[in-house]
């Protein structure tokens, strides 16, 4: 007979699987030339994982599962909600790398305080959080890599990791892309880095906003950290009518509730991310919209806005998957300590980079991918010091 551990680990890893896997919907050329803006982009997600999870409950309906509502579903929607906004503004002031890699290691630190508030055992304390810092510092390191290649010479764009590691979109206004290098030109504009030079007293200036925007960038990334831990704890609350496959119609609900604040968050999101009045290198003129204007816009799905046609299947989609990787890994909860199913999660990450490699040839150079594979088994290795800490 399997073994609850096992099931667990195959649920956990299922979850990792899908996760990652999900993120290269985002990376279709419709959606990139779309130009949509991440907020909007966010809403579509959040449909599609609405969908996922209230099609896991028809299911368990044709199966005469007794189910039970319960509001924890939407205290989950409403932690998701507030990881994808925190995440988001973490990206506009320190871009994608940093802020994924930030938002781990603020996970690495709460998951152990939440498996004492579980009141889960760990066998040996020290063991588990070397595990933790092994896991948080692989996942930094792979977000962080292109930059420092950069840093030390190497020639290439961020763009590249950036679009391995998150499902975004990369901007509010929509572009015509002829090649690979302008695409990658476009992305690496749209997710600035921590540091631009500039001569003089503009680099002086420039530095400080630097400053400031890493501090924000840590505030933010640290809180979307905290939601991502925190994000399952609800369920394992929950009622044994609403616990395990019985807590997605509640989840599926709570998506389809905070859709309409999601979409109040990127009106005042796109309207501080818009500019004043200038002229682009088309001569083309672009123009700051008041919210009043930016919300009727969205009201009246004013295609310029939301892109409908380009956007809404893969965005629905990588929801879908997203849903049912949530799915896998709410119930690996129910077999694995909080620590290890968290642990085993962050391997999306491994299979993002893969797919990145693989399918959407991001990352060419040799010393780059070999560097990321020993990164990689640095993960796996963190993931297996986590077990041997908590059991011993």
């Amino acid at each position: 007979m399997v073994s609850d551990f096992a099931v667990g680990i195959l649920l956990s890893l299922s979850t990792a699987v899908l996760f990652g896997a999900h993120t290269s919907f985002a990376k279709t050329k419709s959606v990139v030339q779309s130009g949509v803006a991440m907020p909007i982009y966010n809403i579509y997600f959040l449909c599609g994982a609405a969908i996922a999870n209230l099609v896991e409950y028809i299911v368990m309906l044709s199966l005469g599962a007794t189910i039970e509502f319960t509001y924890l579903g939407i205290i989950c929607a409403v932690l998701l909600l507030c990881f994808e906004v925190t995440l988001l503004l973490s990206i506009q002031q320190i871009g994608v790398g940093y802020a994924t890699g930030f938002s781990v290691l603020s996970a690495a630190i709460v998951t152990p305080i939440l498996q004492v508030i579980l009141q889960q055992p760990i066998a040996i304390w020290w063991v588990m959080i070397v595990g933790l810092l092994m896991l948080a510092c692989s996942v930094f390191a792979m977000s962080v890599l292109r930059d420092v290649l950069q840093r030390l010479g190497w020639h290439g764009t961020s763009s590249d990791y950036q679009r391995t590691l998150l499902p975004s979109g990369v901007g509010d206004i929509e572009v015509e892309v002829d090649s690979d290098a302008e695409l990658d030109d476009l992305l690496n504009d749209r997710t600035p880095l921590i540091t631009q030079s500039a001569p003089g007293e503009e680099q002086q200036q420039g530095m400080a906003i630097s400053r400031c925007s890493m501090i924000l960038g840590l505030v933010f990334s640290s809180i979307a950290g905290l939601c991502m831990a925190v994000l399952p704890l609800p369920s394992l609350y929950a009622s044994e009518a609403s616990a395990g496959l019985n807590f997605f119609l509640s989840f599926g609900v709570g998506c389809i509730v905070v859709i309409p604040l999601s979409a109040t968050i990127a009106v005042f999101t796109l309207h501080m991310s818009s500019q004043p009045t200038t002229t682009d290198d088309d001569g083309k003129k672009e123009r700051m919209m008041i919210p009043y204007e930016l919300l009727y816009r969205m009201a009246s799905f004013d295609n310029e806005i939301w892109h409908f046609k380009q956007v809404v299947m893969p965005a629905v989609s990588a929801g879908i998957v997203w849903g049912i990787g949530n799915i896998c890994g709410f119930c690996s909860f129910l077999y694995l300590s909080y620590t290890i199913a968290i642990s085993f999660v962050q391997c999306n990450v491994i299979v993002a980079m893969f797919l990145g490699i693989v399918l959407w040839k991001e990352v060419q150079n040799k010393v780059e991918i070999v560097t990321l594979c020993f990164l990689s088994l640095g993960l796996v290795a963190g993931c297996a010091v986590v077990v041997y800490g908590v059991f011993g």
